[in-house]
């Protein structure tokens, strides 16, 4: 398994690498989605209704899949 890795990373003789991909995007998917439609959600409702709620939905929006 460590063929895979980065020979500028050092291991040492007692180490090894247990994994080595990435992360799937289906993990972080639905919390982006729900972000997403906290923006838009926030920003329509602060465009027709003249609110500053904007700003409040906006952070939330963003923290979530953050």
């Amino acid at each position: 398994m460590t063929d895979s890795i980065d020979p500028a990373i050092p291991l040492d003789t007692n180490e090894f690498v247990e994994w080595a991909d990435r992360p799937r995007i289906t993990t972080i998917l639905p919390a982006v989605v729900i972000g997403v439609l906290l923006l838009v959600s926030g920003n329509v409702v602060s465009i027709t209704q003249a609110t500053p709620l904007f700003l409040a939905v906006v952070s939330l929006g963003v923290a979530i899949p953050l």
